[in-house]
Formats: C-alpha cells, sequence, structure tokens
C-alpha cells in the first residue's frame, strides 16, 4: 500500500466501505481499503440477524479484493495527508506498530460512528488537510 497511488482509499471496513471499495474496484479504479479492527468488526457485524452482517461485509471485501483492491484490517487512520485538500492518509499497523503513508486522489471516510474522529484529523494542524468535508463524503 504504500507504494502505490490509488485513486481511491476509503476508510472503514463496515459494509458501507467495503460496498464502496467493491464498486470503484469493479469500475477499475485502483483502490485501498483500511480498517482499523477487523472488517465488520462494528455495528456492520451486529446490526441484524438476518444474513451473517459480518460474512456479507467479508464477502463484499473479498470481492473488491477479486477486483484488485488492496485491503488491510487492522491499519488505522492516525492522520490525513495533504495541504489544502486530503490526498491520503497516515496508517498504523495495529499488529507491528509500523507507520506508513497511503496516497490516493480521492479519499472516502467511511468510518461508521468513528466518522467524526476521521474528519477531525483533516483540521488536526498535522499533515492532514484543511478540513471542511462532511463525514461519509469523498474528498477531492
Amino acid at each position: 500500500m504504500a507504494e502505490d497511488r490509488f485513486d481511491v482509499l476509503v476508510i472503514g471496513g463496515g459494509i458501507t466501505g467495503a460496498g464502496i471499495a467493491l464498486d470503484a474496484a469493479a469500475r477499475g479504479f485502483s483502490v485501498a481499503l483500511v480498517e482499523q479492527d477487523d472488517f465488520a468488526s462494528g455495528t456492520s457485524g451486529r446490526s441484524s440477524r438476518l444474513v451473517d452482517d459480518a460474512r456479507l461485509t467479508n464477502e463484499v471485501a473479498r470481492a473488491a479484493h477479486g477486483f484488485g483492491g488492496v485491503l488491510a484490517n487492522h491499519a488505522r487512520v492516525t492522520d490525513l495527508l495533504g495541504d489544502g485538500r486530503v490526498t491520503g492518509a497516515v496508517v498504523a499497523d495495529e499488529m507491528t506498530g509500523q507507520r506508513f503513508g497511503v496516497r490516493a486522489r480521492v479519499v472516502v471516510n467511511a468510518a461508521g460512528v468513528w466518522a467524526d474522529r476521521v474528519t477531525r484529523l483533516a483540521g488536526s494542524g498535522g499533515s492532514g488537510g484543511s478540513g471542511g468535508s462532511r463525514p461519509g463524503r469523498a474528498r477531492e
């Protein structure tokens, strides 16, 4: 992930993030998807008992991977990259502690109930962008 520049970086590995990654990858865009825990570990894994939301999310993520998407779980976004606009994210590998940058033309905040935390990174004063975008919306 750190070596490539992607068309789309999706932050959040729930059903929304996995679905966005699948849609973009199926359309031929290069896609990276990062999730701070396991895929579907948040509300996507517990929202109903009808279809094993976690299983559905994992299958959608697997399909995104099948179309060429690069996926990483236990990969927490610690900062957003860019000067004036978001151009990627700093990601911490929760297993090793290693940090690396992921660059993309568009960053999508699909972090669910944690979307506000991701949005605040844009205005954190670090290397993040200028903020101003709403959670869940694509950033260019």
